[in-house]
């Protein structure tokens, strides 16, 4: 079975992070460095020995808040750089990258949803959604999509009213905003979605109802495979709506990784690893 994201021993710090933080298509991080990560002689925040997603499974990542989550998924992706190992998406090994190798593999092949959404808020929904495919566009060989025959569908499909389309961001409900959010990460087909404490502001209908559609959508995108979900988060609550479950525990993701059977008991404390102290 083919792997989405594969790692080996990996490390990561904080301090080690923001040395090397990688430019993105957005702008650049302060004190960034093209190419290999800097090793740090901080103690690792992340520290994994091994770790692997088959293409296609969807998988929840929980963890306390400071745990390192939203770290593992900057690494992911090609955002941060750790400090040591291998780190490889969809069979590529994006660590070893230079920056700009990996904002092109970024915009060609991964989605991602934010906590804050990250919308521009002056421009319109269909705007917003038409910016992501530009960037992925003016990366490689993604084509230019229509508004007509796919941005308008899936609008439609996410539950957005036409009336809505082409107002700016600012002008929309929470949860609207949200769906141009997931609009803007699925409008290029990506292979690998990350999601970051995407439902932390809804409340627990529309938080299912929300990762129903997040689920349709992977399973549905009519692409020849299924994508690929990480989606991270401390709210347990989710767990059952996804393949598999992992944990970050002090600061280690699962010894195993998500292509096993999911072993966790209900408070989802299985398939984790406490690194030791040395």
């Amino acid at each position: 079975m083919s792997l989405a994201v594969e790692i080996e021993n990996l490390t990561f710090s904080y301090n080690q992070g923001k040395r090397n933080a990688a430019p993105t298509s957005h702008g650049s991080a302060e004190g960034s460095v093209e190419g290999s990560a800097e090793v740090s002689t901080e103690s690792p925040v992340l520290d994994i020995p091994h770790w692997s997603v088959p293409q296609g499974q969807k998988c929840f990542i929980f963890g306390a808040s400071g745990s390192g989550k939203t770290s593992l998924l900057n690494i992911l992706a090609g955002i941060l750089t750790p400090a040591s190992g291998t780190v490889r998406v969809l069979g590529e090994p994006i660590n070893q990258m230079s920056a700009r190798q990996r904002d092109k593999f970024r915009a060609q092949h991964t989605g991602y949803i934010f906590q804050q959404f990250n919308l521009i808020s002056y421009l319109t929904a269909v705007d917003n959604i038409k910016l992501a495919n530009h960037f992925a566009s003016q990366q490689g060989p993604k084509r230019k999509v229509s508004k007509k025959q796919t941005i308008m569908p899936l609008l439609e499909r996410l539950g957005i009213p036409s009336a809505d389309w082409h107002r700016p961001i600012n002008q929309l409900s929470v949860g609207q905003q949200q769906r141009v959010g997931i609009a803007r990460a699925f409008i290029n087909q990506p292979k690998l979605l990350i999601a970051d404490e995407p439902t932390s502001s809804l409340d627990t209908a529309a938080r299912n109802n929300f990762i129903n559609l997040l689920t349709q959508l992977c399973a549905n995108d009519n692409s020849d495979q299924q994508t690929t979900l990480l989606f991270v988060s401390h709210d347990t609550q989710l767990a059952p709506h996804f393949d598999h479950v992992e944990a970050l525990y002090d600061f280690n993701i699962a010894a195993d990784n998500c292509q096993s059977d999911n072993s966790t008991d209900n408070n989802y404390q299985g398939n984790e690893h406490k690194r030791e102290h040395r």
